[in-house]
C-alpha cells in the first residue's frame, strides 16, 4: 500500500506491463517503494508539494526544525488539507525527524540506539540546539 499523497507516474514498456516510478524532484533519483514520499508545506500562504527520497525528506526536516520550534501553531476549526508532513505534530515526530536526531546525536558525541526511543536527554539537546542553543557536547 502506498504512503498518503504519495504521487507515482506510470511508465509504459513498448506494450509491456506498466510499473510505477517517484522520483525525487530535487536529484532526480528514482524512491524506491516505500523509501520517500510527496512532502506537502505552505509559506507565504502558498502550498507547495515535492516528492523526495527518505533522506532529502530527512534533509528538510533538520533544515526548518529551528523554525518550527520557533513558529506559532495556527488554529483552525477544520483544516482543509492534510496535516503538513514538516510537522511532528502532538509530540510525534516523523521517522525522518528520528533519523535526523540520531544523526546529529551521534556527530555531537552522544550514543543513541538504532532503533527504539531516543533518550530525552538527546531530544532536549537537539532542539536546544535548532533553537540557537548551545546543548551540543
Amino acid at each position: 500500500m502506498d504512503p498518503p499523497g504519495v504521487r507515482w507516474l506510470m511508465e509504459e514498456d513498448a506494450g509491456m506491463a506498466e510499473r510505477s516510478v517517484l522520483t525525487d524532484d530535487l536529484t532526480g533519483a528514482v524512491i524506491a517503494e516505500g523509501r520517500g514520499g510527496t512532502v506537502a508545506f505552505s509559506i507565504d500562504d502558498r502550498e507547495y508539494e515535492i516528492d523526495l527520497t527518505a533522506a532529502n525528506i530527512g534533509a528538510l526536516h533538520l533544515a526548518v526544525a529551528p523554525f518550527v520550534a520557533a513558529a506559532r501553531p495556527l488554529s483552525s476549526a477544520a483544516p482543509s488539507r492534510r496535516v503538513v508532513a514538516v510537522e511532528a505534530g502532538a509530540g510525534r515526530k516523523s521517522p525522518e525527524m528520528l533519523s535526523a536526531i540520531r544523526h546529529w546525536a551521534r556527530r555531537h558525541g552522544y550514543e543513541v540506539p538504532r532503533s527504539g526511543r531516543i533518550p530525552s536527554d538527546v531530544q532536549a539537546a537537539f532542539d536546544a540546539a535548532h533553537r540557537g542553543g548551545r546543548a551540543g557536547r
